[in-house]
């Protein structure tokens, strides 16, 4: 179980490796504490060298050292179904395949009461979908980058207009704890507090700052991968909350058209988008699709994930998922919300095909190494 100690430096996090995280505390830090009834931490997914989120490597790493018994594995939430056998070692390998492969973090949400829209058929590979409950598979969201958030969570659930941004992260906690933790009561509210205040600290600084020595070809790749990034155009199409939202079909634009905020990587506007991670033809055997058909107009859409949809009802939201803040991306693969993409070359990749953006080969390895500095 991870659990947090006092040290010269702040906090040593005390298990398998875990790193040392500085913080000023007088007593052990709720975020590294089990607040629940299955010793889960927020650290026990959430972890510095993985950009605050967690990795596949690290998951299998502690799989094998503790025969899958490690916190992070309950079948509440980490295995592929909450039925899972988990009597084995061989079967909990089994039962927690898609933390371990991808490290997603089964989420059960229902289908919203005033939803415009029906769920015909869920087609689960592990049979964990019912059509009022769906099982969805996502990445940990990293607890970093506070200080440019706009959005809490993948599908925003827990933001709220009008509402400041550390009762956004409040909420989150308050129901990570209960849902993750198993908890049979919320945290207090000291405990909240004190989650909220550490994740708000965990903004880094920009990598390019420091004072370092840097080989003059990588600088070249970066420069020129920063070029692409900022001034290659195409043709944006088919975004919806994008697209839809300005009323326009075309849009000429850049990476920069949506990554905005400078050496951030975070879009100055709030709407959550779909730009077609979570279209059935990016399917591989491992995740759900989901056949839904929108109440008004009759049509049918099928997605992996829902999304922004089963928060707020809407057939207009089926498929949005929040854009995530680009800053320190380098150490939190895999990518997308489902993890659908391994590497970064293949989230370039995605979007050259996406959006006929037509790079070169070496303009994607260097749009690559100018993403691995931000």
């Amino acid at each position: 179980m991870l659990t947090a100690a006092l040290s010269l430096g702040g906090i040593t996090a005390v298990g398998a490796g875990e790193p040392r995280v500085p913080a000023a505390v007088d007593a052990v830090h709720p975020f590294f504490a089990s607040l629940g009834a299955n010793g889960r931490a927020c650290a026990s997914c959430h972890y510095p060298d993985d950009g605050w989120t967690i990795t596949p490597g690290r998951l299998q790493r502690r799989f094998e050292s503790t025969d899958g018994l490690d916190p992070v594995f309950r079948p509440a939430d980490g295995a592929d179904c909450a039925t899972a056998d988990v009597a084995s070692v061989e079967a909990r390998r089994t039962a927690y395949s898609r933390l371990l492969d991808k490290g997603l973090i089964r989420v059960t949400l229902a289908v919203p009461l005033n939803a415009e829209f029906e769920v015909l058929a869920a087609d689960n590979p592990y049979g964990c979908s019912s059509r009022e409950q769906l099982s969805l598979y996502r990445r940990p969201p990293p607890l970093m980058n506070f200080d440019v958030l706009s959005v809490v969570m993948w599908d925003g659930r827990h933001s709220t207009g009008g509402r400041a941004l550390e009762d956004d992260l409040a909420a989150q906690a308050i129901e990570a704890a209960q849902l993750h933790g198993e908890a049979d009561r919320p945290p207090t509210a000291g405990q909240v507090s004190a989650i909220v205040a550490f994740q708000r600290s965990l903004a880094p600084s920009h990598p390019r700052s420091a004072n370092r020595a840097v080989d003059p070809r990588l600088a070249a790749a970066i420069s020129r991968g920063e070029a692409v990034f900022k001034t290659r155009v195409f043709l944006i199409a088919g975004v919806a909350g994008f697209n839809d939202e300005r009323g326009q079909t075309l849009i000429v634009g850049s990476c920069l058209t949506c990554h905005d905020v400078h050496t951030v990587g975070r879009r100055t506007a709030t709407a959550l988008l779909d730009i077609g991670v979570n279209h059935p033809a990016r399917r591989t055997p491992d995740l759900p699709v989901f056949t839904l058909r929108c109440t008004r107009t009759g049509e049918i859409v099928h997605t992996l994930d829902p999304g922004r949809a089963l928060v707020t009802g809407a057939c207009r939201d089926i498929g949005k998922i929040k854009e995530p803040v680009l800053r320190g991306l380098a150490a939190r693969a895999p990518y997308f919300h489902n993890g659908s993409a391994p590497t970064l070359l293949e989230v370039v990749e995605f979007y050259n095909g996406r959006f006929q953006i037509g790079l070169s080969p070496q303009e994607k390895d260097d749009l690559v190494t100018f993403l691995r500095t931000l």
